[in-house]
């Protein structure tokens, strides 16, 4: 019987413990390191960007006005890209 379609698994499987062990802790924690920054800015409401440009498209519609623009769609808080805006009424009377 010819088993050479099994070699990848056996080349896998003779790795020592704490090799597998440390590859999928580099692995485990570049996916922590990479997705972390998205966990807590996902929760802060804002328009959906596309890939690579981002909000441009809607800076480019809008020009100036598109953070008052935003503000009546999402409300004093919202998120732009990587920018979190707050109104300053807003920081006026919570404070």
């Amino acid at each position: 019987m010819d088993l050479q379609w099994l070699l990848p698994v056996h080349t896998v499987l003779s790795l020592s413990a704490s090799t597998m062990f440390t590859l999928l802790a580099i692995i485990a924690g570049l996916l922590v390191y990479l997705y972390r920054p998205y966990w807590g800015v996902k929760k802060i409401p804002g328009p959906p960007s596309l890939p690579l440009v981002g909000h441009l498209p809607l800076l480019a519609k809008y020009g100036p006005d598109v953070f008052s623009v935003l503000a009546k769609q999402y409300g004093p808080i919202y998120r732009l890209a990587y920018l979190l805006v707050i109104s300053a009424t807003f920081l006026y009377d919570s404070g």
